[in-house]
Order: structure tokens, then C-alpha cells, then sequence
């Protein structure tokens, strides 16, 4: 599974510069990662798959573009948490940076799969 999902973020097509993903703690329960976008900076298609709480570090604004077209802002305020729900399975989203550098702590919560 870990597997897979390195070959995941493989797929992503980024644009501006690597995008820094590292996952800092991983067990059966929990992925613990941390990820800088630049400004403008896009993330390919792809699926949450568990739940997660994103912890902005360097907080900012976040465009997450659906399938469809349609897209909504999320933001992550500096120094604080957020809950965001596991996609749907066979739901993909994108998504683009905003115009400031942002870095996030996510913990994805393994237990509660959809």
C-alpha cells in the first residue's frame, strides 16, 4: 500500500519546482507528512484516501479543483488545525497554490477508511 501510494505522488505533475513531500511518521493508524507548495504551484489529480487534520505552518489559500471543473478554496491559517474527510472512492481532485508559500503538516487518521 505504501507503495502505491509513493507511485501516487509520482503521477503528480508539477509545475514551478519538486514539491517537497516528506512523510516524517508512518504505522497502521496514522501517516504523518509535511508538504511545501510555492506560489502557484499545481498538484495533479488524485484522491485523499483517509481522512486527515492539516496543520498549517506557513498558512495560506488553496484552490481544490474537482473533475468537473468546479472548485472551492480551502484555507489553512498559520498555526492552526483543520478536518478535512476522506475523498470518495473514484472522486479525484487537483489542486493549485495561491499566492503565498505554504507549508502543512497532515495527519491522515488510517483507522476510519471510507
Amino acid at each position: 500500500m505504501r507503495f502505491a501510494y509513493f507511485l501516487t505522488l509520482l503521477s503528480i505533475p508539477l509545475f514551478a519546482h519538486t514539491l517537497e513531500y516528506t512523510i516524517q511518521c508512518e504505522n497502521d493508524q496514522v501517516r504523518v507528512s509535511k508538504m511545501k507548495l510555492l506560489p502557484g504551484e499545481q498538484i495533479g489529480l488524485h484522491r485523499d484516501e483517509y481522512p486527515r487534520v492539516v496543520v498549517g505552518l506557513k498558512g495560506g489559500h488553496f484552490t481544490r479543483i474537482e473533475e468537473d471543473g468546479s472548485s472551492r478554496d480551502i484555507v489553512f491559517p498559520t498555526g492552526e488545525a483543520i478536518y478535512l474527510e476522506a475523498d470518495p472512492v473514484g472522486q479525484l481532485h487537483s489542486g493549485e497554490n495561491g499566492t503565498e508559500e505554504l507549508e502543512i503538516i497532515i495527519v491522515e487518521l488510517k483507522t476510519k477508511k471510507p
